[in-house]
């Protein structure tokens, strides 16, 4: 991100004083790390509040299965369905 979209990012959030959504990080390592946060401005004088949960694992589960899923949707996974997919109790495709 440059320099500008980090000010304009942080003015919004001010303006707004919340926010939420996904982020992906990289560690020192390279590997990436993804991030649900919610986030509060202004909880105190010059305090603001953020909560972060690692959904990495959740995401390459997600990217796992989307092939899957795609190919469940298409006419020919349909018939594969009637012949004994089962889904697991989140709705998952258990293959």
């Amino acid at each position: 991100m440059t320099d500008e979209v980090v000010a304009s990012t942080w003015a919004s959030f001010l303006l707004k004083g919340h926010d939420q959504g996904e982020y992906e990080l990289r560690r020192d390592d390279g590997s990436r790390l993804m991030i649900a946060y919610t986030a509060t401005a202004r909880v105190a004088a010059g305090r603001h509040f953020t909560i972060m949960r690692d959904i990495t694992e959740r995401k390459l589960d997600e990217e796992l299965r989307a092939p899957v899923a795609a190919a469940a949707r298409s006419p020919g996974g349909r018939r594969r369905r009637h012949l004994g997919e089962r889904r697991d109790r989140q709705g998952g495709v258990v293959v």
